[in-house]
């Protein structure tokens, strides 16, 4: 289901945004996955939720941006990046355009099945964050 929510959601998260985080590659694949690109995931998913469905979907929205704040917490614990190259990551992002909130953009359908994943967000950040390691970008998918 993790890998399903990624693929739905890793467009609309890297459409037209530079990549300003130093990379942070092992080398070797991460079972456990890639926290910075979960994150990015993740974030962006939040941030259209925010913009396009608040009032309706309040519930939700505060696990998703729980859980978005634990892998902050993680990448900050276990790599050299800050708040500040996150925010700065976040502000090079293309902001969420009215058309992409309203009812049947592919946008909104793809915020939809990630919602209806949304009962399994703390379990899957849990397994996502139970080994402390340095957060890496791939294998995203």
């Amino acid at each position: 289901m993790r890998r399903h929510l990624i693929a739905t959601f890793v467009a609309c998260a890297i459409a037209g945004a530079a990549h300003p985080l130093r990379a942070q590659e092992t080398g070797k694949s991460e079972p456990q996955g890639a926290v910075l690109c979960i994150w990015m995931i993740s974030s962006s998913i939040l941030r259209f939720g925010d913009t396009c469905r608040a009032e309706q979907d309040g519930e939700y929205l505060a696990t998703l941006r729980r859980n978005v704040e634990r892998m902050e917490a993680f990448i900050f614990r276990n790599s050299d990046i800050t708040a500040d190259q996150l925010e700065a990551y976040n502000r090079r992002r293309p902001s969420v355009q009215s058309a992409q909130c309203e009812p049947g953009s592919e946008t909104m359908s793809l915020y939809e099945n990630a919602k209806r994943q949304g009962n399994q967000l703390d379990e899957q950040t849990d397994k996502l964050l139970e080994v402390e390691r340095p957060p890496v970008w791939n294998p995203c998918l």
